[in-house]
């Protein structure tokens, strides 16, 4: 299903809701049923059709093709007064939230209200990069201190606060049952840590500075990006290396999993998709630099460039071509969500 919802956030510290207005559905006329019914929701023409045959009176109706898909219009936007600085985002799907960090204040959003539900004041500990535990129990950031910090999201209280590392944190994820951290430095290595955070592993491969790390909804592997280009697959339960994805020219900034472990994105000057079993490069999409997200149903990507074009697109992956292109104007995208 294509996304409803994009949130991106540029490196002005400026934050964009964009929404998918509602979508009118038309059902033919076919025999003798009325000529026509309107669905007034968001659905997709499948979820369309089912409704209508439901009832046995339009159980023949068909979906009206030739209506033309709205596009996503800016809902809602962020200044400086909501945010400061550069901002480091992370999306907690279950429940809805969007983290925001700026350098001495976590913002909790919810994304169905729109709102500002929680602060949490961080007392200048440059988060450089966040993460929120999937089903928002927990968030954590990895500080400019080389520290990792880790709060409680309901009560807002730092919980632990723990080193290891011996260069700046530059990502952080939770694991999916929230048990296990896995983090990525400057210093080329990856750690993993089980919470509250003592070091159970530590992940040499890497030969630069690790950018992006991202855990299997399985809790079965850990992806990480890296500046030498290379994008890598490790186990998380025992650290192994298992594969090494070689094919990008430049640094790999972000990395995605898909959720049935099928296959790897990573972003460079491109967007790589690639088959986990076989390693190999399945879809080349020439996003441009930048960060990136996956619709719910992995069958659209929403790319974010991170030059002052800020171009948002939206790629179908079924077919690699790009369905959709929006303009921020207002400074390179350093986050997009989508939900």
């Amino acid at each position: 299903m294509e996304p409803n919802c994009i949130v991106t956030a540029n490196k002005r510290g400026a934050i964009t809701f964009w929404r998918k207005p509602k979508k009118l559905f038309s059902f033919k006329e076919v025999g003798n049923l009325r000529p026509i019914i309107e669905v007034l929701k968001f659905l997709t023409p499948k979820e369309a059709v089912g409704i209508a045959r439901v009832s046995k009176q339009f159980y023949e109706a068909c979906f009206d093709r030739e209506i033309q898909k709205p596009e996503f219009r800016k809902v809602r936007f962020l200044d400086k007064g909501d945010v400061i600085e550069c901002v480091y985002s992370a999306l907690c799907e279950e429940k809805e939230l969007l983290v925001l960090a700026s350098n001495s204040v976590i913002r909790i959003w919810s994304l169905a209200a729109e709102k500002l539900i929680k602060e949490v004041e961080c007392g200048r500990c440059n988060p450089l990069c966040m993460a929120i535990s999937r089903m928002g129990k927990h968030m954590a950031a990895g500080c400019k201190d080389k520290k990792i910090r880790l709060w409680n999201v309901t009560s807002g209280k730092l919980v632990d606060v723990t080193d290891g590392h011996e260069d700046l944190i530059n990502a952080v994820a939770f694991s999916s049952k929230g048990t296990k951290l896995v983090s990525g430095s400057d210093d080329t290595t990856l750690r993993v840590w089980k919470l509250p955070p003592r070091t159970l592993m530590v992940l040499r491969g890497h030969t630069a500075r690790v950018n992006s790390v991202v855990v299997s909804k399985s809790d079965e592997y850990i992806i990480s990006g890296s500046d030498d280009k290379t994008v890598r697959v490790w186990s998380l339960d025992s650290g192994e290396q298992i594969r090494v994805l070689e094919g990008h020219s430049r640094p790999v900034k972000f990395v995605q999993i898909s959720k049935e472990d099928e296959l790897v994105f990573s972003s460079s000057n491109e967007v790589r998709v690639w088959s986990l079993a076989s390693g190999e490069t399945t879809q080349i999409l020439k996003t441009g630099s930048g960060t990136f997200g996956l619709s719910h149903d992995e069958s659209y990507l929403v790319s974010g460039s991170d030059d002052n074009s800020s171009a948002i697109k939206v790629w179908n992956l079924a077919t690699g071509q790009k369905t959709l292109e929006l303009r921020d104007y207002s400074g390179g995208l350093c986050s997009v969500c989508v939900s």
